[in-house]
């Protein structure tokens, strides 16, 4: 809820050089690329891992659809949305887009740090709402 509100404060206003970032300190890994296409409107992905707790560190996973706005030069979020799929508990990594693909796809891998296990969970990624995940085997 903190990472949506920290969005839309810096959607609202552009930045400048000397403000302080406003990242929010629990955002472990951001990655963009891919992009989207929704009738005239396009742009490219955000994913976002936040992490929480100290030891072991728990984490979820947001994807941004951001926006291309040409008028104002900056990039908008146009929606926004965690990926339940993927339990709380898991410690996740920096996703990385896959290259070669012809829809957008991308990684993240993780650790139970409970009991150790790995997995890497596989995202298919649409116009701005819509995604799937399936766990890589």
């Amino acid at each position: 809820m903190r990472l949506l509100l920290l969005a839309a404060l810096l959607a609202a206003r552009p930045l400048r050089a000397q403000d302080p970032p406003a990242l929010d300190p629990a955002v472990t890994h951001v990655t963009t690329g891919g992009t989207w296409q929704d009738g005239s409107r396009h742009g490219h992905y955000r994913l976002i891992v936040v992490g929480s707790g100290w030891a072991p560190v728990t984490s979820r996973l947001l994807i941004q659809w951001m926006e291309e706005d040409p008028a104002l030069h900056r990039f908008l979020v146009r929606d926004s949305r965690t990926v339940t799929v993927i339990a709380d508990s898991w410690s996740l990594g920096p996703p990385q887009f896959v290259a070669g693909t012809r829809s957008v796809k991308a990684t993240v891998a993780g650790t139970d740090p409970h009991t150790g296990h790995a997995a890497t969970w596989s995202l298919t990624l649409g116009p701005p709402g819509q995604f799937s995940v399936s766990p890589l085997r």
